[in-house]
């Protein structure tokens, strides 16, 4: 029994000495597919995108033109780092966000967690770029809250 050739489909020696295959014509490759227009929101009560929109101020285009004043530059570091500090709330604590959003009490859920980043975010942005604009709750809001900031139960 141990001299059998497996079942499966092995093939024969003649199989590997076949003459060389007939030239085919190219294939043309197929047109482009039209890009199908954006699906319109099924339901008025949707929820909106809570993707992250610059300001209109802000130059477009990836680059600033000229360059940046030290002021705008630190703003833009605030944003980044609230940004950045929330997120990572809300990554490591998604159920909790679910649950906080559902009962409007995300602060109290959160309590410690945005305690110590807040503080983290006081000891690094500057107290001039903090007296300004409160990106730290700007962010607590349309990241953690969904953009509802009555979620936070503040």
């Amino acid at each position: 029994m141990a001299s059998q050739r497996p079942t499966f489909n092995v093939p024969s020696s003649e199989e590997f000495t076949s003459p060389a295959p007939t030239p085919r014509a190219p294939i043309a490759p197929e047109p482009p597919k039209p890009t199908p227009a954006p699906a319109t929101p099924a339901h008025a009560d949707e929820r909106p995108s809570t993707q992250y929109i610059p300001p209109s101020s802000l130059p477009r285009g990836g680059g600033t033109p000229g360059p940046q004043s030290d002021d705008a530059k630190r703003h833009d570091e605030a944003r980044r780092f609230a940004r950045l500090l929330v997120s990572e709330i809300k990554l490591y604590n998604e159920s909790k966000v679910e649950q906080g959003r559902k009962s409007n009490d995300l602060y109290e859920r959160l309590k410690e967690d945005i305690d110590r980043s807040r503080q983290m975010y006081d000891e690094r942005i500057a107290d001039d770029v903090r007296k300004v604009s409160n990106y730290f709750y700007d962010e607590l809001v349309r990241i953690l809250a969904d953009g509802r900031a009555d979620a936070l139960g503040l």
